[in-house]
Formats: structure tokens, sequence, C-alpha cells
């Protein structure tokens, strides 16, 4: 019986690693609530709101990308959006960026909710104006990816992927 049992976590413990412990590529998307193939997740400034996108990573593993303008009383592409990445299963995980002049100036409000396993070390930051990251280990089981989400800047469209 305790054998079965062992078995058994073990199995779980592949699954996992199979799922959620593999790095993956960047992911792509253009419309708000969309399914989408593979690239960057890319929300237009000029439209604003909320722009959700649902795509598949190379591995095909399911994720929803959503990118919400906190209202403010600035310019159009000016204000501070909310980048959230769900991995589908597996975590979720985000922060928000001020933007002006179409430039990154601030990362906060590092986030991460977890579905399997869990985070370790994770790190915001603002690498360029053009640039920001939310990296984590994440571990599943006896294996850990180095994994989390990033943001891009180019004119008026900001671009989410992960790592």
């Amino acid at each position: 019986m305790l054998k079965n049992i062992k078995k058994g976590i073990a199995t779980l413990g592949v699954l996992c690693i199979l799922m959620c412990g593999t790095i993956y590529l960047p992911v792509n998307a253009a419309d708000t609530t969309t399914d989408q193939g593979k690239g960057d997740v890319s929300y237009d400034m000029e439209v604003g709101g909320t722009q959700e996108f649902d795509v598949i990573t190379e591995d095909g593993q399911e994720a929803h990308v959503t990118i919400t303008e906190i209202p403010s009383m600035s310019r159009v592409a000016n204000g501070t959006y909310r980048v959230k990445y769900d991995l589908t299963g597996c975590w979720i995980a985000g922060f928000n960026v001020k933007v002006s002049n179409n430039s990154f100036v601030s990362v906060s409000s590092p986030f991460h909710t977890i579905r399997i396993g869990y985070i370790s070390s994770p790190k915001l930051t603002l690498n360029s104006s053009k640039m920001a990251t939310y990296s984590f280990n994440y571990h599943t089981g006896v294996a850990a990816s180095y994994t989390g989400v990033r943001a891009t800047i180019s004119g008026t469209t900001l671009n989410a992927d992960i790592l």
C-alpha cells in the first residue's frame, strides 16, 4: 500500500515537472480577448483600458495575459499599467509599470499566486527605460526553473512575455 502511494506521488511530481517546470518561449497576441500563436503579447496604449490575451506556449501550455491601464488624468500612453501573466494550472504573476513619454519610469507592486509548487527568490527589476522584469525560481516537486514576466515598451505598444 505504502509502495503504491510513493509511486503515485512520484508520478504526480513527474507530471508537474512536465507541465510547469520547463522553460517557455514568449507568447503572442494582438487584439483583446483573442486566441493567438507564439510571440509577444502586445497592448495598444492608445486603445487603453483592459486588454486580455489567451495564448499557447511552445509546449502547448495555456496562458492568459491581462494588461490593465490604471486610470489617471494624464495624456494617452502616460500612466500606470498592471501586467498580469496567468500560466494556467501553475502560477499567476505580474507587476505595475509606470510609463511617461513612451518610457518606463518605475515598477511596483509585484504579485504572484501559486497553484502547484512554490516560488523562491522573487525579484522586480526596472532593467532599462524600455524593459522591466519580475523574475523568480518556480519549484515543482524536485525540479526548479528560472522564469517570470517581462514587459517591454516600443512607442505606444506595451509588450508582455514569459521569461
